[in-house]
């Protein structure tokens, strides 16, 4: 049986299952049966097997698309489901996206149901120079966007070029590869939501999608729940500090 231990996040405290066998395994630990390696996220972590964020609507034969997927917990979460036909994963972050590729590699019966790309969505095509998290613990707070960045020192940051696509231009290849699919999009992109859901509104494209999750920053659910009211879609929100929330969408 797992231990649960308090971890603090955003002003919020949670619990998060901790395996004992923690220390029994050299390279990894295992979660519901998956293997990661030992360098890991537990914020993503909680929202995936504690929190269970992805369970929400069943996830019924369909595509799952993981923007921002970390050191793909929740990319191999919805790998392991049979009904999940296929995962995109989005990670930008040189350093977490290097994790995320060892932790698919560490379950090889799952990989090919994946393709991860070190790509950012956002509103334009191009490349950024940003602030990565030394410590995979805390990269959950990455982000290529200044204004939400959290005050950080300066010797716990490294700088790297990250490359950004538009969601939009994203999401259309994803449907041309995979006609008639239910869609599921997953969205923890640490503020570039906003901007995204701008793109994406304007394309026309959520009328292809099934069921949404995304969590938002600093700026409220607003901007992104009239959006899905205009597609559409029926919605839940659930505050998770003063600043920062989660959305799951449905298409009834």
């Amino acid at each position: 049986m797992p231990k649960f231990e308090q971890y603090r996040h955003k002003g919020a405290v949670f619990q998060v299952s901790i395996p004992l066998e923690w220390d029994d395994f050299d390279d990894y630990i295992e979660f519901d049966g998956i293997k990661f390696s030992k360098m890991v996220n537990l914020i993503g972590f909680f929202e995936v097997f504690g929190r269970k964020d992805y369970e929400f609507g069943g996830l019924n034969d369909c595509i799952f698309i993981d923007v921002g997927a970390n050191v793909a917990d929740s990319t191999l979460f919805a790998a392991k489901l049979s009904n999940v036909k296929k995962v995109y994963a989005y990670e930008p972050f040189p350093e977490v996206y290097k994790v995320a590729l060892k932790n698919i590699e560490l379950n090889p019966e799952l990989k090919n149901k994946i393709q991860l790309y070190p790509t950012a969505w956002y509103s334009k095509n191009g490349r950024v120079s940003t602030d990565e998290v030394n410590d995979i613990n805390a990269s959950a707070i990455n982000t290529f966007l200044s204004d939400f960045a959290q005050p950080i020192k300066s010797d716990k940051l490294h700088r790297v070029q990250i490359e950004t696509r538009r969601a939009s231009e994203i999401l259309k290849e994803i449907i041309n590869e995979n006609n008639d699919s239910n869609i599921v999009l997953k969205m923890d992109i640490e503020g570039a939501e906003y901007e995204c859901f701008k793109d994406l509104d304007k394309s026309g494209l959520l009328k292809n999608i099934k069921q949404i999750f995304v969590e938002w920053h600093n700026l409220g659910h607003e901007q992104i729940t009239k959006i899905l009211e205009k597609h559409g879609f029926v919605w839940m929100n659930e505050n998770l500090g003063a600043k920062v929330g989660f959305i799951r969408a449905i298409k009834p």
